[in-house]
């Protein structure tokens, strides 16, 4: 995986969503507080704006799908089953990977759609606080709208973020399914930003049948339960597919059906998995 070009799409992803919402929030200026607020519920319902949302998610995992194909034929070169995956790549147009693909466009689509309308009533809402506690509704409603563009730029960089990466672990996924690989090595990205749970996670063996829960393993706030690297939010870890099993190292710590990790000798882990 490089690390490099996925930056470089998340960063292109943020730019395309936050120009997106640059235009909404254009489009509203003008209108009185009560029809802006009306305006940012509906907005993301309009057929236009559904098409520039698909078109924004489509481009991102096309670009994000092609990326992730070149890892693919980069191990097909080095390892034992390279003919394998190459046909998995051919015949990939009508398999499980297209499937996924359109689904994380479809699911993209409705979260980028759904920005505004989530800022609208969370606006509507703590103005109907302020209100009550003595200020002018009006007032309160306006103040909160000029910070909606800040928000809906915040909003913007998440997505961007966490569903690139979420859309590079799920093709991964559906590749080693396809080969028939269901175990991956997890991978952190090795720097300071790297979070202390997915810190112990680096290097540890996963099923894709059972996500782990980092933060209830080593004490991090168990608020995402489980998920696979790359697959909460801000998360850029991915998932490194076993590719061939006689590969693995002689010892390694693993997540036995999703639990805490412990160390097993490859020959114990082999034993499990032809026992399953």
């Amino acid at each position: 995986m490089d690390f490099g070009i996925l930056i470089r799409l998340q960063r292109e992803y943020e730019q395309g969503i936050k120009a997106l919402y640059m235009a909404i929030f254009q489009q509203a200026q003008g209108l009185s507080a009560m029809d802006t607020i009306k305006y940012l519920s509906m907005i993301g319902s309009r057929p236009e704006v559904k098409r520039l949302c698909d078109n924004l998610a489509r481009r991102m995992v096309t670009a994000v799908k092609a990326d992730n194909e070149k890892t693919w034929r980069s191990a097909a070169r080095k390892g034992t089953r390279s003919r394998q995956i190459y046909m998995s790549l051919r015949k990939e147009m009508q398999g499980p990977l297209m499937a996924a693909a359109q689904a994380i466009v479809e699911e993209n689509s409705k979260l980028i759609s759904s920005v505004p309308a989530e800022l609208a009533e969370k606006i509507s809402k703590e103005a109907l606080e302020r209100y009550m506690r003595g200020e002018r509704w009006e007032t309160a409603v306006q103040d909160l709208l000029a910070r909606a563009p800040y928000l809906s730029r915040s909003r913007a960089t998440l997505i961007a973020r966490t569903e690139s990466s979420k859309a590079n672990e799920a093709m991964t996924e559906a590749r080693a399914r396809e080969i028939g690989s269901t175990w991956y090595f997890w991978r952190s990205s090795h720097d300071e930003r790297v979070r202390h749970t997915h810190e112990m996670m680096d290097g540890v063996l996963c099923s894709f049948d059972y996500p782990p829960n980092p933060e209830a393993f080593f004490g991090g706030k168990a608020q995402f339960g489980n998920y696979h690297a790359g697959c909460c939010p801000n998360c850029r870890c991915y998932a490194e597919p076993v590719i061939d099993e006689m590969d693995l190292p002689d010892s390694m710590r693993v997540s036995v059906h999703g639990g805490k990790p412990v160390y097993m000798r490859r020959a114990q882990f082999l034993d499990m998995i032809q026992g399953s």
